[in-house]
């Protein structure tokens, strides 16, 4: 019977590609696809939906040729069309899309095969349409723009450097003081527009900026013009019509800034350094309206730097959500090579060691990404003090509550990196709880096989440990170490389908609950309701074992951190039957 069907199959084949070949051949005059067809292909990219859900905005995207922007008024069903735009954003009160529309594509190939200069080329234009009127406001010649995503009213445009007109048949005595030239280096006119007005209010030779996250405020840096505007650091405040000097100095070079969630506070990396030092002696300073000049936090001689550190700048700076606490990184001082050896005398050996931590392989895949790296530090604002968090053997510290929560957890990998290579992925580690008021540090747990993780208001660590397959988790007001889950347990909640030679994975968790009450766990189908004090009392949400349908949570915010006791939730299901 099995050879029959098999030959039935085999004819069945062999008969169906005849019957396409003289398909083709009765239709001598059907469009055969080709490149031209695949090309003009468009993919659906960068989809979003205004607050207010009454506008879309998207892009179509062919394989080749110029991207497309639609904004659809969902009312209305009408289509606004705008040709060369790859992404938009729409305002915070649902009243204006901004975005940028570049040159045609095939008008700047053609024009650098004419070897025309970079800054002659033709450059982005800002179109701001206002949804209500259909009106569009175009600003030739800008390099950026921000729209806050979370406050309505303002937008900061940065434009391209100015290209100089030359004058021709200029006499040496009709010539006028030379102009400090805008370029990448000493940047170029930022103006800041209140959304509905017609005059944006400027702050020349700019270099970077960035705005607040959920209330007004804005941070740049600005290389001065040598004569009225100072080089440094300059704040607005969404009120008013001028930029305030925070941090002047014209021998100052910046690092990263930063502002607090509700742009009252404001942090950077500075120096001063003249010598153009390999490694330049970076500080951290802070900032707020009404202060007279700025507080330094840390230096290099710092009490609470360990000897021959510094103040990293490869960590940009970071306060807590609620201001109270800013974060920065700190670094051993690197060794440098010597600059005065030719390339022919610098002696390149690779040195293999039995006894290494990492493989040498290894280390050559992570060096770029070890001379880069930091470790954490706290300054308490009110306080006005802070700790060292992470000593060197840390490899990572989570923090909860968006930097609220007052501990924190840090891995130590370092004994277990040469198990690594006979146990593979995940590595163990040990947990280390770290008091961010105090500065001091726990052991917690210790070779833990599984990704740490820690609770929204940062009341538990918890990881799924893959060598007993099964979740745990550890109250830190107490340390008291909690299994979650049971493997006696039916259903189990790793992956029942798991085939192949290695541990099996979980399925993860869905969400947390507010004030870490309680989090919804996965298994194969349904959803778990699990209280993290006493997990023997969790409760089965949804009945999708017995259909063979699974259920999963969905997110719509992607900043929502927990969900609320009363709140309503969307849900997927997925059927493994049909």
């Amino acid at each position: 019977m099995l050879q029959k069907r098999t030959l039935f199959t085999a004819w069945t084949i062999l008969g169906l590609f005849f019957f396409c070949l003289s398909a083709k051949a009765q239709n001598p005059n059907k469009k055969t696809l080709g490149h031209e067809e695949l090309v003009s292909w468009n993919r659906i990219t960068q989809s979003q939906i205004s607050h207010d859900g009454k506008w879309l905005m998207y892009n179509l995207n062919p394989e080749e040729g110029d991207p497309t922007l639609i904004i659809r008024d969902l009312d209305k069903e009408r289509d606004f069309t705008f040709e060369r735009t790859s992404k938009g954003h729409f305002s915070t009160d649902n009243a204006y899309a901004v975005f940028l529309q570049s040159p045609p594509q095939d008008s700047l190939k053609a024009l650098r095969r004419q070897k025309v200069k970079e800054d002659k080329l033709p450059k982005d234009t800002l179109v701001i349409f206002e949804l209500a009127t259909r009106n569009v406001r175009k600003i030739a010649r800008v390099k950026s723009y921000q729209l806050p995503a979370k406050w309505p009213g303002w937008l900061a445009y940065h434009m391209e450097p100015a290209v100089p007109e030359k004058k021709e048949n200029e006499s040496d005595s009709t010539k006028v003081a030379e102009v400090k030239k805008e370029n990448k280096k000493n940047g170029s006119k930022l103006f800041m527009l209140q959304l509905g007005d017609t005059s944006a209010i400027e702050l020349g030779y700019v270099s970077s900026y960035l705005h607040a996250d959920e209330a007004p405020g804005w941070l740049a840096q600005s290389t001065g013009d040598d004569s009225l505007l100072i080089a440094g650091l300059y704040y607005f405040a969404g009120s008013g019509d001028e930029w305030i000097p925070v941090y002047t100095d014209t021998l100052a070079k910046f690092g990263d800034m930063a502002l607090s969630k509700q742009g009252g506070q404001a942090a950077f990396l500075t120096h001063s350094d003249t010598t153009e030092a390999q490694i330049p002696p970076f500080e951290v300073h802070y900032w707020k309206p009404g202060m007279n000049k700025t507080t330094l936090i840390a230096d290099s001689d710092s009490d609470f730097v360990p000897e021959e550190w510094i103040v990293s700048s490869n960590r940009k700076p970071a306060f807590s959500e609620d201001g109270s606490r800013l974060f920065f990184g700190l670094s051993p001082k690197p060794v440098l090579q010597d600059t005065s050896l030719l390339p022919e005398e610098i002696v390149q050996v690779e040195v293999w060691h039995w006894n290494d931590e990492r493989l040498y392989p290894q280390q050559m895949e992570r060096l770029k990404e070890d001379k880069a790296r930091s470790w954490l530090a706290v300054y308490h604002i009110e306080d006005q003090k802070a700790h060292f968090l992470q000593p060197e053997a840390m490899d990572n510290l989570l923090t909860a509550d968006e930097g609220n929560a007052r501990y924190a957890v840090a891995y130590d990998q370092s004994p277990y990196y040469k198990m690594v290579s006979w146990e593979g992925f995940p590595s163990r580690r040990d947990l280390l709880l770290v008091d961010l008021d105090t500065g001091t540090k726990t052991k917690l747990a210790e070779g833990v096989k599984g990704s740490a993780s820690l609770s929204p208001k940062g009341k538990y660590a918890y990881w799924f440990s893959s060598q007993d397959t099964i979740w745990k988790g550890i109250r830190l007001a107490d340390q008291a170490k909690i299994n979650w889950t049971d493997n006696s347990e039916d259903p189990v909640f790793y992956q029942e389908e798991h085939d192949t030679p290695s541990v099996p994975w979980s399925y993860g968790i869905g969400a947390w609950m507010e004030n870490d009450a309680a989090f919804l766990l996965y298994d194969r189908f349904d959803i778990w309701y699990v209280d993290p004090a006493a997990p023997g009392n969790k409760r089965r949400l949804t009945r999708g074992r017995e259909k063979e349908t699974s259920y999963r949570y969905i997110q719509l915010d992607r900043d929502k951190r927990f969900l609320k006791a009363d709140e309503t939730i969307l849900l997927r299901t997925f059927s493994d039957t049909d």
